[in-house]
């Protein structure tokens, strides 16, 4: 929480032994990879930036590895680079190589500064907000998008498991919560099986 570096990704291939560093230039914190869907060798790189910073160093960008260990950048959206004052990579999922569903955190506990859920467009940086959670803080953790039914699943810790359905035009549609009767708030959510 003190100091932190220009963020990077290391591409390992087991077969030889090899690894391959790839640097995402003005940002820190890029410590989650998730697959996008459909594409094998696509991976969402999130990057939420220096905790307490003004998130000017947050991201999120689609590579794709090549065979020899080197990558492309298919898609990518930096705060560096934005013109509006939203950041939602404090969490996120790939709907595809261009769209996210995507996370702002707010201040914990904060009546008015809530967490937001965004969809978010890597093609041409649109960012539309989708809906706030009751309180701050409560969107915090590993989100799930199964492209098959097109359900996204994000924690809710507030409230239980939120839910979107994906339809095939692209249409975001909100669907009920599920609440969960634990003692804490749910933190992450995973798919088993895609």
């Amino acid at each position: 929480f003190e100091t932190a570096a220009t963020c990077a990704i290391a591409i390992v291939d087991p077969r030889d032994r090899s690894a391959r560093l790839h640097e995402f230039p003005g940002t820190i914190g890029c410590e989650n990879v998730s697959r996008v869907p459909e594409h094998e060798a696509r991976v969402l790189v999130r990057c939420q930036g220096f905790y307490g910073s003004i998130e000017e160093d947050s991201g999120a960008a689609i590579i794709e590895i090549n065979e020899d260990g080197t990558v492309n950048t298919i898609a990518a959206l930096f705060a560096h680079e934005q013109t509006g004052t939203e950041r939602p990579f404090d969490a996120a999922v790939a709907l595809n190589t261009n769209e996210l569903i995507a996370v702002e955190v707010g201040e914990y506990f904060s009546e008015t500064e809530l967490d937001i859920v965004y969809h978010v467009s890597l093609s041409d940086g649109s960012i539309r907000e989708l809906f706030r959670s009751s309180r701050g803080g409560a969107f915090a953790g590993r989100m799930a998008y199964d492209a098959t039914s097109g359900l996204v699943l994000i924690p809710d810790a507030e409230e239980g498991v939120r839910r979107l359905r994906v339809k095939e035009g692209g249409e975001i549609e909100t669907l009920p919560t599920i609440p969960l009767g634990l003692g804490m708030g749910v933190r992450g959510i995973g798919l088993l099986f895609d």
